[in-house]
């Protein structure tokens, strides 16, 4: 669990990065790996275009994410 809540708020973080330079993203939500971004507008044309339509479409504005519990912090560049 110590992995899931570490990774769990990094994820929040960057999401709300992404809210921050979203004039379409209203609100960053959730808890542990399991997070949603709420839109402004519909979210399925965004979803199919970016992850060919493996996320989770909740009240047609809202993605979901759900990544699997083995999932590690990774530094980019």
């Amino acid at each position: 669990m110590d992995n899931v809540n570490k990774v769990g708020a990094y994820l929040q973080s960057e999401l709300k990065t992404i809210l921050e330079k979203s004039a379409a993203a209203k609100e960053v939500r959730g808890e542990g790996f399991i997070q949603g971004i709420n839109l402004e507008i519909p979210a399925r044309p965004i979803v199919d275009e970016a992850w060919g339509g493996r996320a989770v479409i909740d009240q047609d504005t809202v993605v979901r994410f759900l990544p699997p519990y083995l999932l590690e912090e990774k530094a980019c560049g």
